[in-house]
């Protein structure tokens, strides 16, 4: 039997229950979590790669911590 998910409406309920469980971990614990991400090199692909990984992130309360390598231009955010 085949079943067909929708990827974009899952992802979007998964996205809803992080940004509570985030906003209750604030809340009680005093701390905002974080990312950290260290971009060595300067490939585009790796800055795209870097850049969507962040807007989720930017969505759900995290603060970002970000290395940037001696080329910005790879993340453009």
């Amino acid at each position: 039997m085949t079943v067909i998910i929708d990827g974009k409406t899952l992802a979007d309920e998964i996205v809803q229950n992080v940004a509570q469980e985030v906003s209750a971990f604030k809340l009680k614990n005093k701390v905002t979590p974080g990312l950290a991400v260290v971009l060595v090199g300067g490939d585009p692909a790796s800055g795209v790669y870097v850049r969507n990984k962040i807007k989720p992130i930017m969505t759900l309360f995290f603060q970002k911590y970000l290395l940037l390598p001696p080329f910005p231009e790879a993340l453009a955010l």
